[in-house]
């Protein structure tokens, strides 16, 4: 029952500026078992929500950015078209959207949207382009109140499926930024299957961290990592906090995604203090974690 209440309680709840902190206020004492600190917040967690509540997410540049259409002519003026994963279809009406309209192997998302993807290689089901037209119909604000989706207009976007150097999915690196400074790189292994992840601070000195999810085996250093966490310097200057999300494929580096609140400030850390330390990041960009987090 506790992990539904979000669910049951959000029609209920007024979408503007006091039901969006109701909201929030309701779903971080369900998962932190404590009253979010507004006034004096202490962990990332407390941080972002402020973040959240703020008239920040009303700039129309985080709502462009948050497009996913629109994300990619930000990524194209500062860093570049190369990094850019190419785009093929853009779709404004669910009634367009065919598996003849579609290229036969390319990945389908909304750019209103959060965490909705779908993968084509060959013919969708049926059920498949059902779930591609509902998603014109939803508004990710009013799922969980991040004031810079509210204004979204709804389209869905068909682009190249990535592949790595060994023809696989690509790895992903979701770089934490503290305004224009990486701090933290996450790194999710076996997403589909026995998920997990791995921390590391900007010189990949792994951490004893994790969030949501158990912490997983260490990975290699990618080559690409300086040329990386420069793009995410470039990227996130302007902002308090913002992920860059950075994938290494066969053909270079590509920025996927620039998520401004991640886990919707719901990331439960493991362990506990590891979201106090993180926070301090909000206050000084260029704060040192303690010894205790590094392996």
């Amino acid at each position: 029952m506790k992990s539904k209440l979000p669910r049951i309680i959000r029609p209920l709840i007024p979408e503007n500026g006091f039901g969006d902190k109701l909201y929030s206020t309701i779903t971080f004492l369900v998962d932190f078992n404590r009253w979010p600190n507004y006034h004096s917040p202490k962990t990332f967690n407390e941080h972002l929500l402020r973040l959240k509540l703020s008239s920040k997410p009303f700039d129309p540049l985080w709502g462009f950015i948050t497009d996913k259409e629109y994300f990619k002519m930000y990524v194209k003026n500062q860093v570049g078209s190369e990094f850019v994963v190419n785009t093929y279809n853009i779709f404004t009406s669910e009634d367009k959207v065919s598996n003849k309209s579609l290229p036969e192997t390319c990945v389908v998302k909304p750019t209103h949207l959060s965490k909705e993807i779908i993968i084509k290689k060959g013919h969708l089901s049926s059920e498949d382009l059902r779930t591609i037209k509902g998603w014109f119909r939803k508004n990710h604000y009013s799922l969980g109140r991040e004031r810079n989706y509210k204004y979204l207009h709804p389209k869905v976007i068909s682009e190249e499926l990535l592949a790595s150097k060994n023809h696989d999915l690509p790895q992903d690196y979701k770089i934490f930024c503290f305004e224009g400074s990486p701090r933290i790189i996450q790194v999710d292994i076996a997403r589909f299957s026995n998920h997990s992840r791995c921390f590391y601070d900007q010189d990949w000195n792994a951490l004893n961290l994790s969030i949501l999810y158990k912490k997983g085996e260490r990975e290699p250093k990618p080559e690409e990592l300086p040329k990386m966490l420069k793009i995410a310097r470039k990227l996130s200057q302007d902002f308090k906090f913002v992920r860059i999300d950075i994938y290494v494929t066969s053909t270079g580096i590509k920025v996927g995604e620039m998520t401004f609140f991640p886990e919707n400030c719901r990331g439960k850390f493991l362990p506990e203090n590891a979201d106090v330390e993180l926070g301090k990041f909000f206050e000084n960009s260029k704060a040192e974690l303690p010894l205790e987090l590094f392996e």
